[in-house]
């Protein structure tokens, strides 16, 4: 099964999938722990299966779906790297669990709003012209002062400058 094309061409392996419950110890008297997914890899060219994944997936889950998200372990280390460098995910100095992770939920959900910003309003592909800056420029200022500098008449609400506009 083939999960994605990546630079290296179409990533693809023999999987398997099986349900079954993973032994919590022995205990006397204690339930076995709930039916999870035990996802085999066996790459091509290897002798037996390389990458064993467990997931508490449902149980009408299709094996595509587990073998997808299985492989979305490159996109939570970029994630990772990412907290680190762009909120700060590794600057926590304190000694207490509760400090650590007061500190950790606060750069998770910087990510996340950052990775939402992201997508819901992407760079734009070519750069403003300084044409485009000074008209975006002058326009909010004008805004912002409520009149014109040099006769003093009061603006009113007026269309902003046609074309796109993402300040």
């Amino acid at each position: 099964m083939s999960w994605r094309e990546g630079s290296r061409g179409t990533q693809s392996s023999t999987f398997a999938a099986v349900r079954n419950q993973v032994a919590e110890g022995h205990v006397v008297r204690k339930a076995p722990g709930a039916p999870e997914w035990l996802l085999c890899e066996w790459p091509p060219g290897e002798a037996a299966p390389t990458t064993y994944y467990l997931s508490s997936l449902p149980e009408d889950t299709p094996l595509k779906r587990l073998v997808t998200l299985a492989k979305l372990r490159w996109r939570v280390e970029r994630d990772s790297q990412e907290m680190k460098g762009e909120v700060g995910l590794d600057h926590f100095e304190g000694r207490t669990w509760r400090g650590f992770h007061h500190h950790a939920t606060l750069c998770m959900v910087a990510h996340g709003f950052l990775a939402l910003r992201r997508a819901l309003f992407p760079r734009r592909k070519t750069p403003w012209t300084l044409p485009q800056v000074r008209q975006r420029l002058q326009y909010l200022l004008l805004r912002r002062i409520g009149h014109c500098p040099l006769c003093l008449r009061r603006l009113g609400a007026r269309a902003p400058p046609r074309g796109p506009s993402r300040i």
